[in-house]
């Protein structure tokens, strides 16, 4: 996986505690190190399983219920 050497404007707001908007991003902090380090290194991919959470809500492109059959095509669900 490539490296990293410069900061999103997220992450630079998250290192800095800059405002409580960006408390959604805080997930990460609940995530076991294991995982989060088969992410870094690329062994998992993070949006795959975004992909196959958002198909288990049955959810669309735009966050709306298109249900489970058509959210897991949309999503490239097999």
């Amino acid at each position: 996986m490539a490296q990293h050497n410069s900061i999103s404007e997220i992450g630079r707001r998250l290192l800095n505690n800059e405002d409580a908007a960006i408390e959604r991003y805080a997930i990460f902090q609940g995530i076991d190190t294991d995982v989060l380090l088969e992410i870094v290194t690329g062994k998992v991919d993070p949006t795959e399983l975004v992909r196959i959470e958002l198909a288990s809500r049955g959810m669309g492109k735009d966050g709306k219920w298109v249900g489970f059959p058509q959210a897991r095509q949309l999503w490239g669900i097999a």
